[in-house]
């Protein structure tokens, strides 16, 4: 038992929530580890006496622990799929930021070059520009090109 001397000495400490402390203070997945061995060494202590409370209370003990690993993992599990589905988020605004870019670039272009299509792609800009100024996020540099008829 690899925390059973540190154990023993808290349990008989005068400090009644040293032990409690002291588990909680350790990290997650140990302190299920610990809180196994505590039932453990609880056990053994009670070894000589025949109670079936005694049982229950050991079963119980056993049933907590395994929800509060069980907690943790979840916890630990939505944690990733967070960090995943943010990822995924922060990727979609970069490809968005790309496409708006490209579209930005395909109406230079278009209006630059006098295309058939100039006189709606103009419009397009327009739209562009007031829906940037809108939302917050225009940047006269990215339409430094752009000048009104």
């Amino acid at each position: 038992m690899q925390y059973k001397e540190k154990l023993l000495d808290l349990i008989f400490d005068d400090n009644n929530n040293a032990l409690f402390d002291w588990v909680l203070a350790q990290p997650v997945l140990e302190q299920v580890d610990i809180l196994r061995e505590f039932k453990q060494l609880i056990q053994e202590m009670l070894n000589d006496i025949d109670d079936d409370s005694q049982n229950e209370l050991l079963l119980h003990l056993d049933k907590k622990i395994d929800e509060y690993q069980e907690n943790y993992l979840d916890e630990q599990l939505l944690a990733l799929k967070h960090e995943i589905l943010v990822d995924e988020r922060d990727k979609m605004v970069e490809d968005m930021w790309d496409r708006i870019r490209r579209i930005r670039l395909y109406l230079k272009e278009c209006i630059e070059t006098n295309a058939p299509n100039a006189k709606e792609m103009k419009e397009l800009a327009r739209g562009m520009i007031e829906l940037e100024k809108k939302d917050g996020y225009y940047d006269p540099a990215n339409w430094t090109w752009y000048k009104e008829d």
